[in-house]
């Protein structure tokens, strides 16, 4: 499971939802791929850097189905396209996007 240290969780209009986390990069060996069916992901790294990978759905293997309370399922997939994301960028992941944030950038 990803373990993040939520700061802020805020409800802004139904169905929209906020959260805001303090999440240092790790290396690419403890991360996962994830996807979201409810909202789109909006990632921003305020300090640094980090690597995010994106992929489709047909290329993942499941490794914990879908969970509607959190909004999550995690895959297993080695490949992929990834994304270098700073402070003077951000990216945004629909539901149809697979993709694998918090990997350190300069060890991957």
């Amino acid at each position: 499971m990803t373990a993040f240290f939520a700061l802020l969780s805020h409800k802004i209009t139904s169905p929209a939802l906020s959260n805001l986390f303090r999440n240092n990069a790790k290396d690419k060996s403890e991360t996962k791929y994830e996807s979201h069916k409810k909202y789109i992901d909006v990632q921003y790294v305020i300090e640094g850097e980090e690597l995010m990978g994106l992929t489709t759905l047909n290329k993942v293997k499941v490794t914990e189905t879908y969970n509607e309370d959190n909004d999550i399922a995690f895959y297993e997939f080695e490949e992929g396209k990834y994304l270098q994301a700073t402070p003077e960028n951000f990216v945004v992941f629909f539901p149809e996007d697979v993709h694998r944030p918090g990997m350190k950038a300069n060890e991957n």
